[in-house]
């Protein structure tokens, strides 16, 4: 069901600066990571996914 769908907020230029600020900041962060050493993932669970090897 869509609700009041044509009544969406309008993208300004500074809400589209910010939120392009915020990509970058983000992404930054992920490739810093792969310096620091978070670059080993791990099988976590009973095996259906993986996440960052934080125990070694």
């Amino acid at each position: 069901v869509i609700v009041r769908g044509m009544s969406a907020e309008t993208l300004t230029s500074k809400k589209a600066a910010f939120k392009n600020q915020m990509d970058w900041v983000w992404s930054g962060d992920w490739a810093y990571n792969q310096y620091i050493g978070w670059n080993r993932y791990v099988p976590v669970g009973n095996l259906p996914s993986c996440s960052i090897d934080y125990l070694t």
